[in-house]
């Protein structure tokens, strides 16, 4: 319980960057674990190593690499202008790419990525304009969309291969049919519902 309250204090403070009370946990509890008999020690330490965290991790990895290179930002300079001035377009175009990340990023670190690099975009734009609206809607539908076609895109698929039940031969042949077929049709419906709305 101490760690708990010891950990919600660092995060409310701010006393160090967020991601550092994690680390800072978990060497503590290796620390006082280390005492103990070593078996039991992995019992509980394996499930920090489990081979979907470090996928998860690595997906934010390359979403932070991709921001700090600015590859996010050249990406976009040669892609968005193939999709012309129009609004409409313009949505249709970020949709695309990002969607298109996402199957090879975290959901939400794309997200996150996507949004600070079209930041200047809003800038130009009333709060209350319509292109400002579509595209808060139109990015994160977009990585849930993009997110399906892979296995390191959505939490949930990579959950799923790592019970064993499916196979990397299954999802290939099955996976990549829907998980491309379907999300290419739901970004072009996701585009034209908020084309609409908005």
């Amino acid at each position: 319980m101490f760690l708990l309250f010891f950990a919600i204090c660092l995060w409310v403070t701010e006393a160090i960057p967020p991601f550092s009370v994690g680390i800072l946990i978990i060497g503590f509890l290796v620390l006082i674990m280390g005492r103990h008999d070593a078996q039991n020690a992995m019992k509980y330490l394996q499930t920090w190593s489990d081979s979907v965290i470090w996928l998860f991790l690595g997906g934010f990895f390359l979403a932070e690499a991709m921001k700090k290179t600015a590859l996010d930002t050249l990406l976009l300079k040669h892609l968005l202008p193939k999709f012309g001035t129009d609004p409409r377009y313009v949505l249709w175009g970020l949709m695309l790419i990002t969607a298109l990340m996402s199957m090879f990023m975290s959901n939400t670190a794309t997200t996150a990525m996507m949004i600070a690099t079209i930041s200047p975009i809003f800038a130009t734009l009333d709060k209350k304009a319509n292109l400002s609206r579509a595209l808060l809607l139109g990015i994160p539908a977009a990585t849930s969309i993009g997110g399906m076609g892979t296995i390191i895109g959505s939490p949930p698929n990579a959950i799923a291969f790592s019970t064993g039940l499916i196979q990397q031969s299954e999802f290939r042949l099955g996976g990549i049919v829907i998980g491309l077929l379907g999300p290419a049709l739901s970004i072009i419906w996701g585009w034209f519902i908020i084309e609409l709305l908005y």
